[in-house]
């Protein structure tokens, strides 16, 4: 069979379907490792939320001492 603009000729097409599978794999290994970086950003925002609840705790702790005290001083 001729290749015609369209069709390729069967050692073409074998040798497309060869960079097809190469380009699966990379693709792949590159989807794993995205999804690698991701679950590990998203551990890092976990803590950093964590930080953000523990500060906001200390802050209204912190607060409410601070009005303690100076309502006492008023008084």
């Amino acid at each position: 069979m001729t290749a015609t603009a369209e069709t390729p000729t069967s050692s073409e097409a074998q040798s497309l379907l060869v960079m097809v599978e190469r380009l699966r794999v990379k693709l792949v290994r590159e989807r794993a490792g995205l999804a690698r970086q991701l679950r590990e950003l998203s551990h890092r925002v976990e803590g950093i939320d964590r930080q953000l609840d523990d500060l906001t705790v200390s802050a209204e702790w912190l607060a409410a001492i601070a009005s303690q005290s100076t309502d006492e001083l008023s008084a």
